[in-house]
């Protein structure tokens, strides 16, 4: 964003030299150029924004997921229904951003490759792990083809080493014409504060 912002002075700088020089046309077209650029950054911020929301930084995983869930329906056109404890206790920032990219990504999946317009996610939390299980009624695809998926590109194979290594699992159920449903499992601690270094959470029913 920051060399984009000085690309754009520049260009104003030359836009501003043409018009003194009566170089309208010239002038002109250095005006569409900024115009892209604006374009860019706008998609930049965007982007910053998507990837890492403020809330991650303030709020709890399940308040980023509903607003994740609310980005892909106004953005993207998918259905998100959340299913997720309503009360649950905050975990380490570095987890809850990996676990929210990882369904970004997983629901971006879904709007790419599954033809439907609907997915599900469900976020339980135990004392000792955290689940997410994505799901969603697609086209599925072939049992051959889950290896191949997991063991190459970027999608669902970068999702399983970044889940390796913060001691996690995923697991893909699908078949052809029946849908995914990919479920993900991490070991987690409770959030230590400076008042309190031995917190305790109830446990969930």
């Amino acid at each position: 964003q920051q060399l984009l912002y000085a690309l754009q002075l520049k260009l104003r700088m030359v836009s501003n030299r043409l018009i003194l020089d009566r170089q309208r046309t010239l002038a002109d077209m250095v005006a569409d150029t900024s115009g892209l650029i604006n374009q860019a950054i706008a998609t930049t911020r965007q982007l910053t924004v998507d990837l890492s929301p403020p809330i991650l930084k303030t709020e709890g995983l399940g308040d980023a997921l509903e607003w994740l869930q609310r980005q892909m329906r106004e953005l993207h056109g998918l259905d998100v229904e959340l299913l997720a404890q309503r009360a649950m206790p905050p975990i380490d920032e570095d987890l809850r951003v990996l676990l929210f990219q990882i369904v970004r990504e997983l629901l971006f999946n879904v709007k790419k490759h599954a033809g439907v317009d609907h997915a599900t996610v469900e976020l339980k939390q135990s004392d000792t792990h955290l689940a997410i299980h994505v799901e969603d009624e697609g086209l599925g695809m072939p049992l051959q083809a889950k290896d191949t998926l997991q063991e190459s590109g970027f999608g669902l194979s970068s999702v399983k080493e970044r889940l390796r290594q913060v001691g996690g699992t995923m697991k893909i159920d699908s078949a052809e014409g029946h849908g995914m449903r990919v479920h993900i499992r991490v070991p987690w601690r409770p959030m230590q504060t400076d008042n309190d270094t031995d917190a305790k959470w109830p446990r969930n029913e």
